[in-house]
Order: C-alpha cells, then sequence, then structure tokens
C-alpha cells in the first residue's frame, strides 16, 4: 500500500520594521539599525491532495533562507548595495487565541555600526519558497521580499 504524502500552500505575508540606536565616543556617534522582518503563514491556499483539510496547529517557522542587504536609499529607493545584514535573532509569533498555533516567526537583522552622515539606508530583503515538515507532510509559504523603512544615521 503506497502513502500519500500532502503538501499545503499557503501565499505568506510579511511585515517590516526598521529603527536605529546610536553610541557616542568623544565627539562621533555611530548608529546601528535594527530590522525586523515578520514573515507569516499568510492565507491557506489548499492542498495538492482532494479533500484534504487545513492543518491546524500550525509549527513555527524553519528553513526561511534570507538574503538580506543593507543599500543606500537615494530619492525614495535603494540604489547600491553598502553591507551585508547580520541575522542575530528568531522569535516565534503565536495565536492568542490558540497558543499552540504558530502565525508565523519575527527575524531580527542588524546593520554595522557606521558614521555616515550623508546618506540614508534601507534593508533589501527576499526568501525563496520556504519548504517544511508537517508532520509526514509538507507545508510550502510563497517566495517573501520587501524593503524597509528607511533611516539615516546621524538624524
Amino acid at each position: 500500500m503506497a502513502t500519500t504524502l500532502t503538501t499545503y500552500f499557503y501565499s505568506g505575508a510579511n511585515v517590516v520594521d526598521a529603527e536605529q540606536t546610536f553610541i557616542c565616543y568623544g565627539p562621533h556617534c555611530y548608529a546601528t539599525a535594527y530590522i525586523d522582518v515578520a514573515i507569516f503563514y499568510g492565507s491557506y491556499i489548499g492542498a495538492d491532495v482532494v479533500p484534504s483539510t487545513q492543518p491546524k496547529n500550525l509549527s513555527p517557522l524553519m528553513n526561511v533562507e534570507f538574503n538580506a542587504q543593507i543599500y543606500k536609499f537615494v530619492g525614495g529607493q535603494p540604489t547600491s548595495k553598502f553591507a551585508a545584514a547580520t541575522l542575530i535573532a528568531r522569535q516565534d509569533i503565536y495565536d492568542l487565541d490558540n497558543p499552540r498555533d504558530c502565525l508565523g516567526t519575527k527575524f531580527t537583522f542588524q546593520g554595522p555600526a557606521m558614521e555616515n552622515c550623508v546618506d540614508d539606508f534601507c534593508l533589501v530583503w527576499s526568501t525563496n519558497r520556504v519548504e517544511m515538515p508537517y508532520g509526514p507532510d509538507m507545508i510550502y509559504i510563497a517566495a517573501q521580499n520587501g524593503v524597509s523603512n528607511n533611516w539615516e544615521p546621524c538624524d
């Protein structure tokens, strides 16, 4: 008897926010940006095996690979790569009404400490499709991408 595996598909969704902190030594102040990228399961699209019911009590997001770069931000647009962003933390986001159900995961990136009073910066990021096991089955979340709000290191 052959076992049928089911793949469940989600559209994915994301929210992004960037903040900066300063550390000063003598007359020089250095800014570091912290950028939160939250990836959510998003809308349930369906399964490749019909009829299949939507999964319950979703697990935290795993196997999320990011391409995340700090870009110079000129005229309201990212223009050129400046530095790589460093992933420093992840935090799972659970449904308050059903604490066993994970809605998504927040990833926190850090930019380099810099003293650049000329340019604005932003985070340009993307993921591939997220492929995660769900018991013997699989969950696919569509690829996500975005640009953070900009920050000015000497602001």
